[in-house]
């Protein structure tokens, strides 16, 4: 192993659980988010001399996925591998209102991804970068290169449309928890609303990770493919 390829490894190690999740978290469908990992890596491997450092190498490779995954669900027939609407929802958990409860982490993550799949694309960016990466709204505008005001506006919408679709009673704690001069609470945090069926669902999308093997199975992978565009080139 060369030292470009060894410390390309050292960063495909570092974020390959931060690119399977984001991707998942994107729509992309369970049974194509290796191929598309291996897309984000790739892409990134050969966009990486352009990289400047102005966000974190994370933040970067999160809008690689960000674009993998939009392209991805532009040309998929099959935009969802599960379909769960709000009635399958309820014949899982018995009610609403023990959504929670009901549901082992498997299928609080399976809801919460049908929840984000249904928001419009920028609004499930804004939610996913904010809630469950973490990022201030200011490093997601200079990420989407949009204004600090509009992440905050697609964020208010995506957090209300979810609230609902995990439990009303949330939406008027949401709205009752954003401030004017600064960005919201995190639904997560403290200072987030307290139902604790939301909680869990969100808490489910934030745990999701790749199955084992997965990174080294996408590694040989990438190697293949370098290897193939070594002997074409």
């Amino acid at each position: 192993m060369d030292t470009r390829e060894q410390a390309f490894r050292a960063i495909h190690d570092a974020h390959f659980r931060l690119v399977w999740s984001s991707l998942r978290r994107l729509g992309a469908r369970e049974a194509d988010v290796l191929d598309l990992a291996q897309k984000v890596f790739l892409t990134a491997y050969l966009k990486l001399p352009e990289f400047e450092g102005r966000s974190s190498l994370g933040t970067w490779i999160f809008g690689i996925c960000q674009r993998v995954a939009s392209d991805y669900r532009k040309s998929a027939r099959i935009r969802r591998e599960v379909q769960l609407d709000s009635a399958e929802i309820d014949d899982l958990s018995g009610s609403v209102e023990d959504l929670g409860a009901g549901l082992d982490a498997q299928q609080r993550a399976r809801v919460a991804e049908n929840i984000l799949g249904q928001l419009p694309e920028s609004q499930r960016t804004a939610f996913v970068l904010y809630e469950l990466e973490d990022l201030p709204a200011r490093d997601i505008a200079a990420l989407l290169g949009i204004s600090v005001g509009t992440v905050r506006s697609r964020l208010r919408l995506a957090r209300r449309a979810f609230a609902r679709e995990v439990d009303r009673n949330s939406l008027s704690q949401l709205t009752r928890s954003r401030r004017r001069d600064g960005d919201p609470p995190r639904l997560l945090s403290n200072a987030g609303p307290k139902s604790p069926q939301l909680r869990a669902i969100l808490s489910a999308a934030r745990d999701v990770g790749p199955p084992r093997g997965a990174q080294k199975q996408a590694w040989r992978g990438l190697l293949q493919q370098w290897q193939l565009s070594a002997q074409t080139g």
